[in-house]
């Protein structure tokens, strides 16, 4: 089971939808890249952030066949060159954050076990508000790091 939250604090459910690694390359912008090692199932679910209806947060869950695969996939987020966001010590030794400022996108991406949760802050009509984003990116990855 990939333990898909139904509900977040502070946001409304938009959606739910299946993906699989190719379409998760496409929205990485990572073409030359078709597969992702040990991939099984993975979903996303958007939810519109209740203070902020403008924006949302796009959680996306992976599914792998082992740990090894899932912190593999974590540690491609370091290898691009992206300005790394500061973590809680609770979080930063399971994942990693970044700012993608060319596209107005906050970015949590962490493992647990067989699993790896992507989250992603924005605002797909306009501006992100960085500094609330990020607040909700770090409480966001905690709840889901916790399931």
């Amino acid at each position: 089971s990939l333990r898909f939250p139904q509900t977040l604090v502070g946001t409304t459910l938009l959606g739910t939808a299946p993906v699989t690694s190719l379409e998760w390359r496409t929205l990485e912008k990572d073409t030359a890249k078709t597969t992702i090692t040990g991939f099984q199932k993975g979903a996303t679910r958007s939810f519109q952030i209740n203070s902020r209806p403008e924006e949302i947060a796009r959680v996306t869950v992976f599914g792998f066949d082992s740990d090894v695969h899932a912190k593999a996939f974590v540690k491609e987020l370091t290898t691009r060159k992206l300005p790394k966001m500061a973590l809680p010590p609770d979080l930063n030794s399971l994942g990693i954050a970044v700012d993608v400022t060319e596209y107005e996108i906050l970015e949590f991406r962490g493992a647990k076990g067989n699993r790896s949760i992507d989250i992603l802050m924005l605002s797909p009509f306009g501006k992100t508000n960085k500094a609330a984003a990020k607040k909700d990116l770090i409480e966001l990855a905690k709840q889901l790091m916790a399931l």
